[in-house]
């Protein structure tokens, strides 16, 4: 994966001025110093939940417009169902994303093709 310096520099910026924003308020709230350590836990913390919502938003994204049946294992069909949850634990915590799943063959079996891509 390719990262342009450019994009990660604008992002950077506009979560700095996100956490300068909210170092300002604790310091109005607390009449305070907020500690370097403090700004990085939270830092650490907004970036966390920033990946987990953006690999989310990144693994649902990647599902197309499911169709109606796909061939079964087994040599028979297996029809759409429904959009369906799923959890991967990643570096960011417990991320869900929805995928096509289907089944309704006659071997009683189910199938994700999303999740089958990924291994």
């Amino acid at each position: 994966m390719k990262y342009n310096t450019e994009v990660i520099n604008e992002i950077a910026y506009m979560l700095a001025e996100m956490l300068k924003n909210a170092v300002l308020v604790q310091q109005k709230s607390e009449e305070g110093v907020v500690r370097i350590a403090q700004i990085e836990t939270g830092m650490r913390e907004a970036l966390r939940q920033i990946g987990n919502q953006a690999l989310s938003n990144l693994l649902s994204s990647l599902q197309t417009t499911p169709v109606a049946e796909i061939e079964c294992e087994c040599g028979g069909f297996l029809h759409y169902q429904r959009m369906r949850e799923a959890t991967v634990i990643s570096v960011f915590g417990k991320t869900i994303y929805k995928r096509a799943y289907y089944a309704g063959c006659s071997c009683k079996k189910g199938k994700v093709p999303l999740d089958e891509n990924w291994d």
